[in-house]
């Protein structure tokens, strides 16, 4: 689950006027002066502002983004006069005790990391403040680019904001491929395809197919396509075809499961999973099955988040190279998932220390790289994950062009998976399949709503 800043070129024209005529006399006009406004000076008497979660801070290897962090970091301790600390939190801790530890005022943090599944639970308990008051105390438009519009979002409970976020977007919507093992299959790089505007559904399927080995056993040795959890791939279908399982555009979310897109997608998924048996379905209870079986070359193409594209280069696997995911017949661009995040700050704590925290996180998240383009910017941050200039490439043009699209019914705790879960065999229709699971999401997000 979930954008990010644009950047405004302003380009000053000067006309110098070469005047003939004798210049007038000058008159007692006073000549209007500029008015610079003083940069805003704080002091928050040394006050601790700690962000807490449950994995270890990030900017911890030696390189530039480190060297660049810690330099904010110092600059905005002095600039405020408070102390910074990123604190990783035993996760039984973090998320089985949060309620009771907050409303104790025991929070780990002044501002805490959340997932979305999570969090209406901990706005229900009167855990998070809303940020809009802070912001307005502190000058802080939160409607600015340079906030997460995803984490905007999924914080927005009708006029009040509770969570925000600066961190980088994740594409977890990425698409690699085996480079060796379509080279041997003969077959054209999905590179070229993204120029020849032919990526999509069809190459998708035929590729899986062709790239699926089975011996003379009858056992696959090989398989075409693959993502950590198969369902994954159902959800990228689905937002690939320009469709979604939930419109919440309204007032009130609707299911729209039954739509021409949607269908269209779980009949492709179908397709893929119960007919051609092009997709390594993997263990269940093993989420780095299907990631090692692409690693270790048994798997030729994969839907990968980004975490996991950064977990198989510690695998030392074969070259591979990164892509969109295919377009579905009524979709009009390229899409990805997103894995974003999402912070908040106690409500029950003193407002001072509150506006020293949003002040500080703003100040400290921003961009570490202002002198870049956005698509420079992400290109570098690509050579950390990808193998090679046109996956970078892509990468860049998923991240500086936003094209991020995340299920609606995530929100509202639907869940897809038991609809996709149906059509892992031919023993339903998608159409029967949504008939059985229709009436559970609206009863689903109905109860949620309800709360």
């Amino acid at each position: 689950m979930k954008r990010l800043t644009g950047l405004v070129l302003i380009l000053v024209l000067v006309f110098a006027v070469a005047a003939c005529a004798p210049a007038p006399t000058p008159t007692s006009t006073p000549v209007p002066t500029a008015t610079l406004t003083p940069e805003p000076t704080y002091d928050y008497g040394g006050l601790t502002v700690r962000l807490a979660w449950g994995w270890g801070p990030r900017f911890t290897e030696p390189g530039e983004d480190k060297d660049r962090f810690d330099a904010r970091v110092k600059e905005v301790e002095e600039k405020l006069n408070i102390k910074f600390e990123w604190k990783q939190i035993d996760a039984g801790e973090f998320w089985d005790n949060m309620v009771t530890n907050t409303l104790a005022n025991k929070s780990p943090g002044t501002v805490n990391f959340t997932f979305p599944w999570v969090f209406p639970d901990w706005i229900k308990a009167g855990l998070p403040a809303d940020v809009k008051t802070i912001a307005s105390r502190v000058g802080i438009d939160m409607g600015s680019t340079a906030w997460d519009p995803l984490a905007r979002v999924a914080g927005t409970y009708g006029d009040k904001l509770y969570c925000f976020d600066k961190f980088p977007l994740e594409v977890n919507g990425g698409f690699i491929f085996n480079k060796r093992l379509l080279q041997e299959a003969g077959l054209k790089s999905p590179y070229d395809h993204v120029k020849d505007g032919t990526w999509n559904w069809d190459t998708l399927r035929a590729y899986s197919k062709l790239l699926t080995k089975v011996d003379a056993d009858g056992k696959t040795t090989q398989y075409g396509l693959s993502s950590m959890y198969p369902q994954s791939l159902a959800d990228l279908l689905v937002l690939s075809n320009g469709g979604d399982l939930v419109d919440s555009s309204g007032a009130t979310p609707v299911v729209t499961a039954d739509s021409e897109p949607v269908l269209e997608a779980l009949s492709m998924y179908q397709q893929l999973v119960a007919v051609d048996k092009s997709v390594r379905i993997g263990d269940p209870n093993d989420w780095e099955s299907n990631i090692k079986a692409f690693a270790s070359g048994e798997v030729a193409m994969m839907l990968a988040e980004q975490w996991v594209v950064d977990y198989i280069n510690t695998m030392k696997p074969e070259e591979f190279g990164f892509v969109y995911f295919p377009k579905g017949p009524k979709g009009t661009d390229y899409v990805s998932t997103a894995g974003y995040f999402m912070f908040w700050i106690p409500a029950n704590l003193d407002e001072k220390t509150q506006d020293a925290t949003l002040l500080a996180y703003s100040m400290i998240f921003d961009n570490l790289y202002p002198e870049m383009t956005l698509t420079d910017y992400y290109k570098q941050m690509a050579e950390k994950y990808v193998h090679d200039e046109d996956g970078a490439a892509i990468y860049a043009d998923i991240q500086a062009n936003q094209r991020f699209k995340m299920m609606a019914g995530d929100r509202y705790g639907v869940d897809s998976w038991a609809l996709y879960n149906l059509l892992a065999t031919l023993d339903n229709t998608p159409q029967s399949a949504v008939a059985a699971q229709k009436p559970v999401m609206e009863a689903k997000i109905a109860d949620f709503l309800a709360k």
